[in-house]
């Protein structure tokens, strides 16, 4: 555990409820370490830039969330893990690794950008429905 934070990339997909980010992460990193030392995260989701667009002006969603380890043992967990694998499949191996957790980011609100100087604060309610 160190004092600092950690800035990771890890694909995602979003429960059912619309509400939570779910990633799936080993307990070897760095930026686990961090999630389960602080639960406190912040994840960046952008579109993909193009020709006609500059970063400016590239659809944003600054998340605000709080991460909680989602035990196999728990009900929710094997629709987690099939979300996951529905945008993943490739990843299915992974699941059969012991040090592998599935990890929800909870949705406390979003900064959505739309363009420069474009921009909309969204409750986790809102975030959900959108």
């Amino acid at each position: 555990m160190t004092d600092s934070t950690s800035t990771s990339l890890a694909p995602f997909a979003v429960a059912d409820d619309g509400a939570t980010v779910i990633i799936h992460v080993s307990r070897l990193a760095n930026h686990t370490r961090n999630l389960r030392a602080n639960p406190v995260v912040s994840l960046l989701v952008m579109a993909p830039e193009n020709s006609e667009t500059g970063p400016f002006d590239t659809l944003r969603v600054s998340i605000q969330a709080r991460a909680r380890t989602l035990p196999r043992t728990e009900p929710r967990y094997e629709s987690a893990q099939s979300r996951y694998l529905e945008k993943f499949p490739e990843a299915a191996g992974l699941f059969r690794l012991p040090d592998y957790d599935l990890v929800l980011l909870e949705v406390q609100s979003a900064r959505l950008i739309v363009g420069h100087a474009k921009s909309l604060s969204l409750s986790a309610e809102m975030f959900a429905r959108a």
